[in-house]
């Protein structure tokens, strides 16, 4: 699609992940919590691709008032009304 991607955090999959990217993924790995908050505030949506039980990264996002495109599962499926806060995929 040639969007802009920011993938924040560090992860077992990352050395695999930035050899698939195109050019316009880019990978800022760990942040501290300031530029967190400047990448939430200014963001379009967070892509939640993960299973977790909780997933604290949605409601991070949802409390900066962003939409939540998450994998259908989890905790995501608690945290995330789809329509109104996200969708899934």
């Amino acid at each position: 699609m040639k969007l802009p991607l920011t993938i924040i955090g560090e992860g077992s999959w990352r050395k695999e992940l930035e050899k698939m990217a195109g050019p316009t993924v880019t990978f800022l790995g760990d942040v501290n919590d300031k530029t967190l908050h400047e990448y939430y505030k200014n963001c379009k949506a967070l892509i939640f691709p993960a299973l977790e039980d909780f997933g604290l990264t949605v409601v991070e996002a949802q409390a900066f008032g962003k939409p939540v495109i998450a994998f259908r599962g989890g905790g995501a499926l608690e945290t995330v009304k789809e329509g109104r806060q996200g969708c899934f995929r």
